[in-house]
């Protein structure tokens, strides 16, 4: 994907018992809309060991995901997932192509003006 463009939001539709590993980005939701899914998390290190973090959700359950990388999300039933990207990155462009429009509209017709 082209740099300032948006990424949109990633639908799946798990069975029962399947796993489908995904890549997110840091601020990402996660919204169970139906069924069960357990999120398995990168392992994290606690005082020189290594700790397996998962996480249970169940339907219409959302979770801010403040870490990126990979995840792994593992129906405990039929489910489907919904993955939104985080809020702010979609911001910062729309922001800045506000700004140039507004700079051009404010902008004289016949290009910069001298004094008088």
């Amino acid at each position: 994907m082209a740099a300032g463009q948006e990424v949109p939001p990633l639908a799946l539709a798990l069975v029962a018992g399947q796993v489908q590993r995904v890549l997110v980005e840091p601020g990402s939701t996660l919204v169970v809309a139906q069924g069960g899914v357990r999120v398995h998390f990168p392992f994290a290190w606690l005082a020189e060991h290594t700790l397996a973090r998962s996480l249970t959700l169940a339907a219409e359950e959302v979770h801010e995901l403040a870490a990126g990388g990979w995840i792994e999300l593992e129906a405990t039933e039929a489910a489907a997932v919904v993955l939104l990207p985080p809020a702010a990155s979609g911001l910062w462009t729309k922001l800045g192509a506000v700004l140039a429009a507004l700079r051009d509209d404010l902008r004289p017709a016949g290009g910069r003006h001298g004094h008088c």
